[in-house]
């Protein structure tokens, strides 16, 4: 193979040192080559089987973990399906409906709900039976109603556990059919959270992998698949089961089957993936790769360095003696041929230069002779004398310009001739230059500007004489003279630099290549200027001192030339030797200065005068030339020459004629230096002031956001929180969140604060996970708690912060006269030990409960509306009699009832009015005739109000089966159009009627207060008990947050800020359940439902303006306006009008007060769950007739002996 001549010519001329690296490299490089090559093929291998059978064990683990579930959800089911306790409950079918009460409620029911806490997998269980008469729960179920449920159509016949899979709801249901001889009489069905089952195959589904669950049909249950865009089927499907199995996709699979439910598990991956896992190891690979090339690189360098070395040494040598050098540096002791040649080189060398060093020896010799000679020629007196006569002359011709060079030129040759001294001081050298630099710019017509940089403590150093003349003549002839344009500048520098003294020269003229520069002290040279000087100072000091200069085109020339530091002897400074003081008289009168100007009208005669005098001294310094000098600028400057320190004193007005600045340039510099100094401390001040100043914003900033209610923090605040969910999403619009909503936008907006939720959960079973977290001490940072137990334990482990401080600073006045609107108690309940350490919900009054009637089927029925409570009961008997709403095959329902009767929160489906009716207070705590506290479900009003309730039943106007249904049983009648009547708070069309509005638009839902007459009076006791309380976990940073978070929700946003708020306030006409707020709780006013209407109501009337209507009330006021409108209404129009204008109207109009009750001190009154069980089963059995109404005192007094008594005592006692 023949090599390319460009290559061959090449290498051939490449350095040795490469030449011998590349050969090297290449004999190492070539063999580790090929054995990375087949590791990594060898290993490729391997790899790809180690990814099959890591996928296969992933799969097989995770379907173990899958088919564990689905034998414990099996084993349940089974368990369920045997229970004695079910059977009974399946095969009993003529239970009473006390009887069938009992077993809903005592037996099913922990049967059927106890699961769900061990499971959180578990959604519900469901129990479908031909002997189940009406809806418990959603746990009991007729089987009539079975064939409703969306898995049922696909059930086999079968007896076995089988699994139905809905991947749209998504859901998945355990069910079994149960038989007795060959008929169904019931179903049992356990249904799963879908997600939650496949939550650990889905895990396992990483990047560039699919995973999918098939039945025993082949349908799918579940796919997921994550293999990028441009690797999927060109069809856009998912991967299929006979796509991966027919081989035709470029995947690799593995599979396993479940025995129990015969579901069959698949997991592949691009085999562009399983081939990416071994290029990834090559890719690991390539450091090690890559280190031992850099490894093999680095010691080829190293060795063909250290073959190369004295050669190249060598070579470098020769190159330097070609540009004019003469020095040796290389050596070598090696036996070996380059040795040999390095030796043979250095001695030919040291004769070279032993023979130059005799001639130039010679030369410099001879030149000090000339030297000394012409200085011994000249007659120092005649000279000073005759200088004298011309300087007088001068002054009386008053030619100032005349007496000034000629001083100078008297100072230049007495520094020049220094007592026929061969050293002289640095001091003699700068009165010398500066001299000489007066005369020539005298010649030059002041064309040039001096700056010099002294350095005072090298004035007394000793240097040889006239060293720096002819540099400066040089600089001045070949530099200055040179420059055609711009500004001439002459630097002079003469400083200390360590142990030597650097003196030098520069220049602004043309420069020159530093390639020449470097020859004008070799034996290149054209001149001897420079050489001589530069090997006269090596003579003198050693070859490591002389004479260095650096120049560059168009910038000009520096001549550095750096002397040992060696002090005068004092003597000889004291003597006068190097002075040269007062041989001159001062010219007596003042004239003006003419430094650095043109010489005016005997300019001309000057220049020759100068010319005349100068000439015959010329050949003293003419015979030395040089080249340009420079130096650098040292932030000294001055115009024409400032003399320092002059050795001759002139008086001050021969200074000031003369134009002699006799300050020392050193001071001055000093005081530069200073000033500069003061200048960047008093900068650097303000630069302190101005950071202090931020800073001391910045932390205003922060003190004001956490000492206010509405104060920003300058950077964004975050805390975590406990999250009480709603149902469907809590109404919230579509793409809103509860850490993103209008709330939490609007609270970063004014505050700058977001909420991170710790943790979520539903409304129904918050409270067990705030226990969870209580027990665990793993709070969030800020958690809403729905008890006074839970709030007790809090506080007595001291695990929440006092808010005593945080209240008083950065709650709002409004929000703090909302409190008090409740008199001192509210607060109370979350003051202990005199600390606020929980910010109690506002028990904002609800008023009392209304009659919710299907208006609509009193117009069908041609009935009047009601007026008094006993003629809506009559028109609720003729719904029943007429059979309205129930459907054939069904029993009508009535007046829906709760089995607790009455509520001590805000709800629905209560029977509260029947009770107020008799004035009896039941579940509270009340203050009888003779002022002693007793329990109000204990008196004669509760027994006459219960006797009633009864009557109610027998006459088939109260819920015949009400005793079987829980509350959200009660909702479904009431939305599924089955009930014409129930007892509601105001909120009603909120929830449920909403959703009624929705489904069927016909329906007339109106409400009737007709206990007017019955109002409360003021010796019923309320509690705290059931009240929401806001803590902050002890050691949170902001515990300030809570109270600015209420201020601008409930303060700020509805009654300060119009422009911003509309999206947070128009949430309450869209029906967004106040779960949705980061705190779940109100605060407002006692009196605020009512106060809210009025005003509404004004506004419709024309008795007030729109603008005086608060954010809130603005909100309902335009969801009111647009119902009535007719135009584009919505059900959340409709709810809006419903509650605020009808339902909270009919309290207003008649004359509805809130009763200012008494709150129980110390104790929340809160009666054993004992006690309140024998409670509800009494009135139940004395309501259903199952026990008469005697059994009354039986109760009475099975509540008392069953610790009752000591309750009472004990409340008694406390509010005494």
């Amino acid at each position: 193979m023949k090599i390319p001549a460009v290559i061959k010519n090449k290498f051939e001329n490449m350095k040795y040192r490469h030449k011998l690296t590349i050969l090297l490299v290449t004999a190492s490089l070539v063999p580790m080559i090929l054995l990375v090559l087949y590791s990594h093929d060898r290993m490729s291998s391997l790899l790809r089987e180690k990814e099959m059978e890591d996928m296969s064990s992933i799969l097989e683990q995770t379907g173990e973990g899958i088919d564990s579930q689905i034998e414990v959800f099996s084993s349940l089911l089974n368990y369920l399906t045997y229970s004695p306790d079910i059977e009974d409950l399946i095969t009993e079918k003529n239970m009473d409906n006390y009887q069938a009460y009992i077993k809903y409620t005592e037996v099913a029911d922990p049967l059927l709900s106890v699961p769900k806490s061990y499971h959180d997998a578990i959604i519900q269980i469901q129990l479908f039976a031909e002997s189940i008469k009406v809806r418990h729960e959603y746990t009991l179920v007729p089987l009539s109603e079975v064939d409703k449920e969306w898995w049922y159509d696909k059930l086999a016949e079968d007896v076995s556990v089988q699994w139905v899979v809905d991947s749209q709801i998504p859901e998945i249901a355990a069910v079994r059919r149960i038989y007795t001889g060959r008929e169904q009489t019931a179903v049992l069905c356990v249904t799963l959270d879908y997600n939650k089952i496949f939550q650990p195959f889905e895990k396992i589904i990483s990047a560039e992998s699919g995973g999918m669950i098939l039945d025993k049909g082949g349908n799918v249950l579940f796919q997921k698949e994550m293999l990028g865009e441009k690797e999927e089927k060109d069809s856009g499907e998912a991967v299929s089961r006979e796509f991966l199995e027919s081989g035709q996709g470029d995947y690799a699979f593995v599979n396993r089957k479940n025995a129990a439910c015969g579901w069959i598990f698949y997991l592949y991956k691009l085999q562009s993936a399983v081939d990416s896992s071994v290029s990834g190891i090559l890719v690991s690979e390539i450091p090690l790769i890559a280190a031992c090339v850099a490894i093999i690189l680095v010691l080829g360098l190293s060795f063909s360095r250290l073959f190369t070395r004295k050669i190249e040494e060598l070579t470098d040598n020769m190159n330097r003696v070609n540009q004019g050098s003469r020095e040796v540096t290389v050596d070598s002791n090696a036996g070996d041929e380059i040795g040999l040649l390095v030796r043979s080189f250095r001695s030919m060398m040291d004769e070279i230069n032993r023979l130059i060093h005799e001639v130039y020896e010679n030369k410099i010799a001879l030149k000090e002779f000339e030297l000394k000679a012409l200085t011994a020629q000249i007659n120092p007196h005649f000279l000073y004398n005759s200088l004298s006569v011309i300087n007088w002359m001068a002054i009386r011709s008053n030619q100032r310009e005349i007496s000034k060079v000629t001083l100078s030129l008297s100072m230049f040759y007495r520094t020049a001739l220094s007592k026929g001294q061969d050293m002289v001081t640095v001091d003699n050298c700068i009165q010398n230059i500066k001299a000489y630099l007066d005369i020539q710019l005298v010649m030059h017509d002041n064309d040039f500007q001096v700056i010099w940089d002294i350095d005072p403590e090298v004035k007394g150093d000793i240097v040889p004489k006239l060293l720096l003349q002819p540099v400066v003549e040089n600089a001045l002839e070949h530099g200055l003279d040179m420059k055609e344009e711009g500004e001439k500048i002459l630097k002079l520098f003469f400083v200390k630099d360590g142990e030597d003294v650097l003196l030098a020269v520069e220049d602004n003229g043309p420069g020159m290549e530093q390639e020449e520069a470097d020859k004008l002290v070799t034996y290149k040279a054209s001149g001897y200027g420079l050489k001589n000087v530069n090997d006269r100072m090596q003579l003198l000091y050693g070859m490591e001192y002389g004479i260095k200069v650096f120049s560059q085109i168009d910038q000009g020339t520096r001549v550095e030339m750096r002397i040992p530091r060696e002090k005068a002897d004092e003597e000889a400074v004291a003597a006068g030797e190097f002075s040269t003081k007062k041989f001159l008289q001062e010219p007596e009168e003042d004239t003006e200065d003419t430094t650095g100007k043109k010489g005016g009208k005997s300019e001309e005669k000057n220049r020759i005068l100068v010319l005349g005098l100068t000439f015959s001294m010329v050949i003293s310094s003419g015979s030395l030339t040089g080249c340009d000098s420079a130096a650098g600028n040292m932030g000294k400057e001055t115009t024409g020459v400032e003399y320092e320190e002059a050795d001759y004193e002139l008086s001050e007005e021969s200074s000031s004629d003369s134009g002699i600045d006799a300050a020392d340039p050193g001071t001055v510099d000093n005081e530069t230096e200073k000033t500069a100094e003061n200048r960047t401390d008093a900068e650097k001040s303000t630069e302190t002031e101005e950071s202090q100043t931020d800073n001391s914003t910045d932390s205003g900033l922060w003190k004001k956001a956490s000492t206010t209610p509405y104060g920003k923090y300058p950077e964004l605040v975050t805390y975590t929180l406990g999250q009480m969910s709603g149902a469907n999403n809590s109404n919230l619009p579509a793409g809103n969140t509860y850490e993103d909503s209008a709330y939490t936008r609007y609270l970063k907006e004014i505050l700058n604060v977001q909420n991170e939720n710790a943790y979520m959960e539903r409304e129904d079973r918050y409270d067990e996970y705030v226990n969870v977290l209580v027990n665990d001490h793993t709070l969030p940072d800020v958690l809403v708690v729905s008890d006074r137990e839970t709030l007790n334990v809090l506080v007595e482990n001291d695990m929440v912060e006092d808010l005593t401080e945080v209240y008083a600073n950065c709650t709002s006045p409004r929000i703090k006269a909302m409190y008090n609107s409740y008199g001192p108690q509210l607060l109370g309940a979350g003051t202990f030990d005199g600390k606020l350490m929980a910010l109690p919900e506002a028990v904002i009054d609800h008023g009392p409960c209304l009659l919710w009637m299907r208006k609509d089927w009193m117009d069908q029925l041609g009935l009047a509306e009601p007026k008094t409570l006993e003629e809506a009961m009559d028109i609720i008997q003729v719904f029943q009699e007429n059979r309205m709403g129930a459907e054939e095959g069904e029993d009508p329902v009535g007046l829906v009832c709760d089995t607790n009767f009455v509520s001590t929160t805000s709800q629905n489906y209560s029977v509260e009015p029947v009770f107020e009716k008799f004035y009896s207070y039941p579940r509270r705590w009340i203050k009888d005739k003779d002022g002693e506290i007793v329990y109000g479900s204990l008196t004669e009003e509760t027994r006459s109000a219960v006797a009633y309730l009864h009557e109610l039943y027998e006459r088939g106007i109260l819920d015949q089966n009400f005793a079987l249904r829980a509350q959200n049983n009660l909702r479904d009648l009431v939305v599924e159009g089955k009930c014409g009547a129930f007892f509601g708070l105001w909120w009603a069309p909120n929830n449920p009627l909403m959703d009624v509005a929705e489904n069927d638009p016909e329906a007339d839902w109106e409400p009737y207060y007709l206990t007017a007459e019955y109002q409360e009076k003021d010796n019923v006791y309320a509690s705290f008990r059931d009240n929401k309380y806001v803590v902050v976990r002890k050691g949170y940073e902001h515990p300030e947050i809570v109270m600015k978070i209420i201020s601008v929700l409930f303060d700020y946003s509805r009654f300060e800020d119009e422009e911003n708020a509309d999206e947070i306030n128009s949430y309450f006409a869209l029906n967004v359940d106040p779960t949705a707020r980061p705190l779940v709780i109100n605060v407002d006013y006692n009196e605020a439902i009512y106060n809210v209407t009025k005003d509404i109501r004004r506004v419709m009337s024309g008795k007030q303006k729109e603008s005086n209507l608060s954010a809130l009330e603005k909100s309902y006021y335009d969801a009111c306006m647009k119902y009535l409108s007719g135009k584009n209404v919505t059900v959340e129009d409709w709810a809006a009008y419903k509650s605020r204008i009808s339902a909270v109207g009919v309290l207003v109009d008649g004359h509805y007060s809130s009763v200012r009750r008494p709150y129980l001190v110390d104790s929340d009154g809160e009666v054993p769950n004992m006690l309140a069980s024998l409670e509800k089963n009494a009135f139940i059995q004395m309501i259903m007739g199952e026990q008469p109404m005697d059994y009354f005192d039986t109760f009475v007094e099975e509540w008392y002996d069953q610790g009752g008594r000591e309750l009472t005592e004990k409340i008694r006692e406390e509010n005494s």
